[in-house]
């Protein structure tokens, strides 16, 4: 009986010494000091709020160089085909208004003309109002 019982306490104990000896670590990942991080994130262009949309034209680095025709092709829900006529959610019918005003001399079939002769950087944003 007594030998029964000391084999089967011979026999654990091998099997934790086994386990037990395995020392090596699996992680060979060498440490390296770094002097300076730096953390970059980009702006997000579009805004998207529940009543309007709104493309943050100062921001964009493309935007510096365009007009401001250029830039409408770049804005969600306005289209601007090969003739350059915009259609804002698919109508040709929509206002224009410049720091929240509606402005007469931005309507009509010029309007084309007077988007292409303004440079996009002096805008700061374009809100597409739903």
């Amino acid at each position: 009986m007594q030998k029964k019982t000391l084999l089967s306490i011979v026999v654990c104990f091998t099997m934790t010494t086994l386990y037990a000896q395995k020392t090596e670590s699996a992680d060979t990942l060498k440490g390296q000091t770094l002097d300076e991080v730096v953390v970059a994130q980009r702006r997000k262009l579009i805004k998207n709020d529940i009543d309007k949309l709104t493309y943050d034209v100062q921001h964009d680095k493309t935007a510096q160089t365009k007009t401001t025709l250029e830039i409408l092709k770049k804005i969600p829900l306005v289209t601007v085909d090969g003739q350059e006529n915009i259609r804002v959610q698919g109508s040709t019918s929509f206002k224009v208004y410049r720091n929240g005003h509606p402005d007469p001399s931005l309507s009509g079939q010029n309007l084309k003309d007077i988007l292409k002769a303004i440079p996009a950087s002096t805008i700061k944003r374009i809100e597409v109002i739903t």
